[in-house]
């Protein structure tokens, strides 16, 4: 279940095309500290996760590359600019913890179906919040996250949410812009 915020609707708020992605995070952190939720937000890629063959619900266990690569914040950034491009809106979502923080995504749907499927308006910033927090089950040994993605008959790399971002898109999109 996701909690959202729902206030933030084009009536209360600048469009998703006004928007700096500075100003949607500081919103996107008044909405998590209204849920009571304090933990420092943490930007996650699908590269950055990996789930069990077959379970990729909000309620699966799932493993973390850890520590983040300091790039995902600016990654971030990237998929914010690349969904106002688009104009299909754009979705902030925490849905899990571990040791750093909350990890969070930055939900950028390609078509008009994409932002269907995601409950996402074209010209609002929706903010979102799995109800129950899972805790992400951490590999820091960079050898044994080697070993895990070689495993693919176990494990593959994880949409753990449904349209998590990868980061090859915004790799692209950061060398168009610099």
């Amino acid at each position: 279940m996701l909690v959202q915020d729902d206030s933030h609707t084009p009536r209360h708020f600048p469009t998703v095309a006004e928007t700096l992605f500075e100003n949607a995070v500081a919103s996107f952190r008044h909405f998590l500290d209204s849920q009571e939720v304090t933990d420092p937000i943490v930007w996650i890629f699908v590269e950055d996760v990996l789930t069990t063959i077959g379970q990729q619900s909000f309620h699966s266990p799932f493993w973390l590359k850890s520590p983040i690569p300091n790039e995902n914040e600016e990654l971030a950034r990237y998929a914010y600019i690349q969904a106002q491009e688009r104009g299909f809106g754009v979705g902030l979502i925490g849905f899990a913890r571990y040791s750093a923080g909350l990890c969070c995504a930055v939900l950028a749907p390609t078509d008009d179906i994409d932002a269907q499927y995601s409950m996402l308006g074209p010209d609002g910033v929706r903010y979102s919040l799995v109800s129950t927090l899972r805790t992400a089950r951490e590999i820091k040994s960079p050898l044994l996250w080697k070993i895990m993605k070689l495993l693919r008959f176990r494990f593959r790399d994880g949409n753990y949410v449904e349209n998590l971002p990868s980061k090859r898109a915004f790799h692209k999109q950061k060398a168009r812009i610099v």
